[in-house]
């Protein structure tokens, strides 16, 4: 038991990406202060949705039911104790991200109130979705919004609330999803734990986590490539400033080597570590590493793309943060860091590129392998008590 810990809480979390849905069921420890204090996961698990084939949207939402509820059922015989919350993660193509702002400006110097702020965040939220094309033929719901950057007179500022100014901008993350696919997900917690869940979105988790667990990384390109299609945030200054997907994943680098060497899905999954060991002969190696060559560079070429767009217009950090399958962390370094195509988009800008999971793996050894589960099981062990919009930042 951590020393000091008052308060014990027990959630369960999933984390629903375009290609796996995992879960777990965690036990949070709080100080007398409330504050996080310790973290110990109980139980956990991550199943693929398709197992890397292409399917229809209709077939793949079915299967994303159909794999979401074995997982509820099985966190629900295996929590045994009281749950306090649960929680569903949702990245692209379920949600869409967007950064919003909303202005309040008086010739004549105020105070900036909660009350006032809480107006303008309600204000904002009034605006409508409807120029989101991620989901232009459905109707959309909020899943979060949260306070992200507020400016006052021009300049940001931390701790707004109470500060004289004539001008204030607000910023915010504000993540929507479909409405008929966020009630498929709550139907199925109702189902198996008789009551509601707590949504979040993949692109703040990311962004939050980034900014907590790598507090002096202020500049980054982060990227998440752990399934069919990659989520990008770019941060200048502690801000973002970018919000991008890219139509590629883990997935197609893995069909690409299937393809490339007339093997199974499940073979294709296991070359990297192969290649990474010492159990191949030297000509296989060397057929494996000119495969995973060729299937890095189907996936670089869509990411050189992207990075090359923020360069021109001066959003391209040298810092790389990266979320994906451990199984490929090294290959993506080495290849990523070492191509001459990303040495030219950077110019004469020197590169680092840092593993956010093992940013936060360094103080919580006793977590599963399970790399995104313990960043937003770690994120949500910090903000569970936080405001629900704090606009202190």
């Amino acid at each position: 038991m951590v020393s000091g810990t008052t308060t014990k809480k027990y959630y369960v979390i999933f984390d629903i990406d375009s290609s796996t849905i995992g879960g777990g069921v965690f036990e949070f420890s709080y100080n007398k202060k409330g504050e996080f204090v310790d973290l110990r996961e109980h139980f956990s698990v991550r199943k693929n949705i398709t197992n890397g084939k292409e399917y229809s949207f209709s077939d793949f939402f079915a299967r994303t039911t159909k794999v979401f509820k074995e997982i509820a059922d099985q966190l629900y015989l295996e929590s045994r104790v009281s749950i306090d919350d649960i929680y569903i993660n949702v990245g692209a193509p379920w949600m869409s991200a967007q950064k919003r702002s909303v202005h309040y400006k008086k010739k004549t110097p105020f105070v900036l109130t909660q009350e006032r702020a809480d107006a303008l965040i309600q204000k904002e939220l009034e605006e409508q979705f409807s120029k989101n094309t991620d989901f232009k033929d459905h109707q959309v719901e909020l899943i979060d919004r949260k306070t992200i950057d507020v400016h006052a007179n021009g300049y940001p500022v931390r701790n707004p609330i109470g500060k004289t100014m004539t001008d204030v901008v607000m910023y915010s993350l504000t993540s929507v999803m479909s409405k008929d696919t966020k009630q498929s997900f709550q139907n199925i917690i109702e189902e198996v734990f008789h009551r509601n869940a707590t949504m979040t979105s993949n692109t703040f988790v990311t962004y939050e986590a980034t900014r907590r667990f790598l507090p002096d990384t202020n500049n980054a390109i982060v990227i998440d490539i752990s399934g069919e299609i990659s989520e990008v945030t770019v941060i200048k200054h502690d801000h973002v400033t970018h919000l991008g997907t890219i139509p590629v994943g883990i997935h197609n680098i893995v069909r690409n080597l299937r393809d490339t060497l007339g093997i199974s899905l499940e073979k294709s999954w296991s070359i990297v570590p192969l290649v990474l060991g010492n159990h191949l002969t030297e000509d296989t190696r060397k057929n494996y590493e000119r495969a995973l060559d060729s299937a890095f560079t189907v996936y670089l070429k869509n990411l050189y793309s992207f990075l090359e767009l923020c360069s021109r217009e001066g959003l391209l950090p040298s810092t790389i943060v990266l979320k994906t399958h451990k199984e490929f962390k090294y290959w993506f370094e080495e290849k990523l860091l070492q191509s001459d195509e990303l040495i030219e988009v950077v110019k004469n800008s020197s590169l680092e590129l840092i593993h956010l999971d093992a940013s936060y793996r360094s103080n919580h050894t006793e977590l599963s392998n399970d790399d995104e589960l313990a960043v937003l099981a770690g994120y949500i062990g910090i903000y569970e008590r936080a405001t629900i919009d704090p606009v202190s930042l």
